[in-house]
C-alpha cells in the first residue's frame, strides 16, 4: 500500500451500488419469528437503521416498536419480543433489568425473548447477561450484520462510534464491512492509503481475505476501480474548519444527524415581515430529510451560504412563474407538467434558514471570515 495516488473515478458506480438488500437482511431476520412481534430498539441505532429501512414499512410488517430503556416493559399482547441493540455492556443491563420485570409479573412464559445485536455478536455482552442471570430466558441470540448505511446516492458511513484515546476496536469492523463490500462488487484491483491505522485496516482486511481462502478474484468484474483508506490522525485540522457552505451552517447551528435536521417550526410557516427576525417560539419542532433526491437543496448544499439567497430568490420566481401558469390551466395540466407541490413548502423551508442565517450571523464577523476564506 502506498501513498496518495491519483486514479481516475467512475462517478457511475454508486448509481450501482443497491443497499437494498440490508432491508432484505431485516425483513428475513423478522420473518424467522413467527406471530406477532414487538422490537424494543437501542435508541442509538434508530437513526441509522431508518437510513435503510423506514418505518412506515417496518410498521407494514405488523411489528410495534419501542425504545429500549430500564424498568418493566409497556403491556403489549405479543408472542415475540425481539431486543435489537449495538453489543454495549450498559445495554446487556437494561436488558437484564426487562427480563427480570417480565419474570416477576409471570410474563416470561407466554413470550419468546430474541436478542439481536447489530452488527456483530459480542461475548462479553452475552457474558454479561450470564452474570445477570438472563442468559437463559432469551430464546435466541442472533445479529444483524449491517456495515454501511447509505446517507446519500453515493455516500455510505459505517455509523462507528468517534476514534478516542487510542481505542481502536473499530478497526477490525471496517476490515470486515471492506470485505463485504468485495464480496458484494469485486475485489479492489487498487488500494492506496495514508496514515498507521489505514495500514492496519489494509493488513487486517488481507489476512481476512487469506484466511476464508480467497486467492482468486471472484467471477465479476470489480466495480470499484480504487479503495482510498485515510487514517483520520494523519489530518486534523480539516474538521475544525469554519463550514462556509450551506448545507455546513445549517449543521454548525442545528446539527444535521442521520441526514435529518430539526428545525424550529415557527421559523418556516409564514414569511417574515421585512427587517424583522423569523421568529422562534420553540413550539414546534420540523423535521427535514436532507439529500440529493430533493432537487433544490442539492443544489444549493455546496454553495456558499453567501451566494444561497440569490439562487433561492432565482429559484422561487422560476416556480412562482410556473404556479402561475397552471393556475389558469386544469389539474390534468398540472399533473401532465409534472411539477411537485412540495416545491412552495421546500422554498419557505429554505429562505426561512437563508433569514435565519442573515440575523443569527452578525454582519462584521460575516464580513471578516468571507475575506479570511477567500
Amino acid at each position: 500500500m502506498s501513498d496518495y495516488e491519483e486514479h481516475e473515478y467512475d462517478e457511475n458506480v454508486a448509481r450501482f451500488v443497491d443497499l437494498s438488500l440490508i432491508e432484505q437482511d431485516i425483513v428475513s431476520l423478522l420473518e424467522k419469528f413467527s406471530g406477532t412481534k414487538a422490537i424494543f430498539w437501542d435508541e442509538q441505532l434508530t437513526g441509522p437503521i431508518g437510513l435503510v429501512a423506514e418505518y412506515s414499512f417496518l410498521k407494514e410488517l405488523d411489528v410495534k416498536m419501542f425504545q429500549l430503556k430500564p424498568g418493566r416493559l409497556p403491556s403489549i399482547s405479543v408472542k415475540n419480543i425481539l431486543f435489537i441493540t449495538r453489543p454495549e455492556v450498559e445495554l446487556m443491563d437494561c436488558i437484564a433489568d426487562n427480563l427480570h420485570s417480565e419474570e416477576s409479573q409471570g410474563h416470561s412464559a407466554s413470550k419468546e425473548y430474541q436478542l439481536i445485536f447489530v452488527s456483530r455478536r459480542s461475548a462479553v455482552c452475552e457474558q454479561r447477561l450470564k452474570d445477570k442471570g438472563v442468559y437463559g430466558t432469551l430464546t435466541s441470540i442472533d445479529e444483524l450484520p449491517v456495515d454501511f448505511f447509505p446517507l446519500d446516492s453515493d455516500v455510505i458511513s459505517m455509523e462507528l462510534d468517534l476514534y478516542v484515546d487510542n481505542e481502536i476496536s473499530s478497526l477490525h469492523q471496517i476490515s470486515h464491512g471492506l470485505m463485504s463490500l468485495q464480496s458484494l462488487y469485486g475485489i479492489f484491483p487498487n488500494v492506496v492509503g495514508k496514515g498507521r491505522h489505514a495500514r492496519n485496516v489494509f493488513e487486517l482486511m488481507t489476512r481476512m481475505r487469506r484466511d476464508i481462502g480467497v486467492d482468486c478474484d471472484p467471477p465479476m468484474s470489480p466495480l470499484f476501480d480504487t479503495l482510498m483508506i485515510i487514517d483520520r490522525t494523519v489530518d486534523l485540522i480539516t474538521p475544525v474548519v469554519t463550514q462556509l457552505t450551506y448545507e455546513g451552517l445549517i449543521d454548525e447551528f442545528y446539527g444535521i444527524k442521520h441526514n435529518t435536521v430539526k428545525l424550529p417550526g415557527e421559523n418556516f410557516q409564514a414569511s417574515s415581515h421585512a427587517g424583522q427576525s423569523p421568529r422562534s417560539d420553540g413550539s414546534s419542532v420540523k423535521s427535514v430529510v436532507l439529500n440529493s433526491a430533493e432537487e433544490l437543496y442539492a443544489d444549493l448544499r455546496d454553495k456558499n451560504f453567501s451566494a444561497v439567497g440569490t439562487a433561492l430568490s432565482r429559484k422561487a420566481k422560476a416556480i412562482s412563474a410556473q404556479y402561475e401558469i397552471i393556475a389558469k390551466e386544469s389539474c390534468e395540466h398540472q399533473n401532465d407538467m409534472g411539477i411537485s407541490n412540495r416545491h412552495p413548502n421546500d422554498i419557505q423551508c429554505y429562505l426561512g434558514l437563508g433569514d435565519f442565517f442573515i440575523f443569527a450571523i452578525p454582519k462584521p464577523v460575516n464580513n471578516v471570515t468571507l475575506n479570511r476564506n477567500k
